[in-house]
Parts: structure tokens; C-alpha cells; sequence
């Protein structure tokens, strides 16, 4: 079974400021780069990128590194027009919120193009 990782995953990496999940954030990370067991979503590696360099000022050489190394060792997905359907019927049945809903459809659909 594949997971996926939003955003706050990727971010909980940074090491400054000091969070006491940075270490359960990679271990889910390595975890997730075993083979079929991750993927990751373009929209959370954009978000996070925006993240790290506006929020925690990380410069973009670090943020390119970063990024390069997850794509290399987690399949990165695009989330479609499909997606978006699946996405707000599982907000609409499921009561999940939007971009959970959005993680998990495109997760269950992950099996078609892969972006690397």
C-alpha cells in the first residue's frame, strides 16, 4: 500500500527552527522511498518549496537539493482533472478535507504517468 506526504511532512525536514518532529517526518520519508511504498504529489513539493524559502528563508540551492533527492527516491504524481472529481466526491461522502482528499485520490490513481 503507497502513502502519500503533504506538505507540513516535507516541512517538519527543515532543521531550523528546531521541531521535535523532524526525525518522525524523515523516518516516514525513507520509509516512503522503498519501492511502491510512497509517492509524492508535484502541489506538495510546490507548496513546500514556497514554504521553505519564504517562511524559513532556506536559500534555493538547499530547496533544489531537496527536492532532487525526494523525486529521486519517491515517485512524484500531477494531480489531474480526474483527481479533482474523486477529490471533492471524497470531501462530499467522506467529510475529509480538501487536500487530504485530494492526496488520496491522486494516490489511488498514482499508477498511470509518473513525473521524475
Amino acid at each position: 500500500m503507497a502513502c502519500s506526504f503533504d506538505t507540513n511532512i516535507l516541512v517538519y525536514t527543515i532543521p531550523n527552527p528546531a521541531n521535535e518532529k523532524r526525525t518522525r517526518a524523515r523516518e516516514l520519508l525513507i520509509r516512503g522511498a522503498k519501492p511502491q511504498a510512497g509517492v509524492l504529489l508535484l502541489q506538495s513539493l510546490t507548496e513546500f518549496s514556497y514554504v521553505a524559502a519564504r517562511r524559513f528563508g532556506l536559500n534555493i540551492n538547499s530547496i533544489r537539493r531537496r527536492v532532487r533527492d525526494w523525486r529521486k527516491s519517491i515517485p512524484v504524481h500531477a494531480a489531474g482533472a480526474a483527481d479533482l472529481m474523486e477529490a471533492l466526491d471524497l470531501v462530499r461522502d467522506h467529510r475529509l478535507g480538501f487536500w487530504d482528499a485530494l492526496l488520496c485520490a491522486r494516490r489511488r490513481s498514482a499508477r498511470g504517468s509518473i513525473i521524475c
